[in-house]
């Protein structure tokens, strides 16, 4: 890693650090198979070392534009980059690092790299792990649309396309829940061990 890119990632963590994103939205609630809850707040307190990128971030990462313009080839839409991290509206705890948004259908666009398809449901549906849809939930109450599109790459040759609408008690049961988990962190009140 570049020292330029270093530092990028430096200050993209320390501003990730300042809230809770769509990618801890299902650590935070204890529902995460990667992170647990204490992790989770080890982190955002400053309390566990970045552990860096691992080579599966690093290829989604590259895979990201790729995935992207393949998804606006198949669907004639277009995606437009969020370049800054978003805030919620009420809740300023609760951050957004956005994929894109998709102005033609007033819509999150979030893209992901997958080695299997464990999880995943029929293409179209609104059928994916409770990760991601948790964490497209947290982006679209944040950014307050009514739907997102998923477009996943299986392996290097298998693109697959999900919507997912808003569900308004969902986002209010998540939004509640990461309450409680932000006070914890901003009052020095760890979560039990998982």
């Amino acid at each position: 890693m570049s020292e330029a890119t270093s530092t990028t990632r430096e200050r993209w963590l320390a501003e990730r650090r300042k809230g809770i994103g769509g990618s801890d939205a299902a650590a935070a609630v204890g529902l995460s198979r990667w992170k647990t809850p204490l992790q989770l707040y080890l982190e955002k307190r400053g309390e566990l070392a970045d552990e860096g990128e691992t080579d599966a971030m690093r290829w989604g990462t590259m895979l990201e534009p790729i995935v992207r313009q393949e998804f606006c080839n198949r669907t004639g839409l277009s995606v437009e980059i969020v370049p800054s991290i978003q805030r919620h509206a009420r809740h300023s705890f609760a951050i957004a690092s956005l994929d894109g948004i998709i102005p033609e259908i007033n819509s999150i666009y979030e893209g992901k790299t997958s080695q299997n398809h464990d999880g995943w449901g029929e293409p179209g549906s609104a059928d994916i792990p409770d990760e991601y849809a948790l964490q497209v939930q947290h982006y679209m109450a944040v950014m307050n649309l009514p739907r997102a599109e998923v477009a996943v790459l299986f392996g290097v040759r298998d693109l697959r396309l999900y919507t997912v609408f808003a569900d308004a008690e969902l986002q209010e049961m998540l939004l509640d829940r990461e309450a409680e988990f932000w006070r914890r962190v901003l009052e020095g009140d760890p979560p039990e061990p998982v």
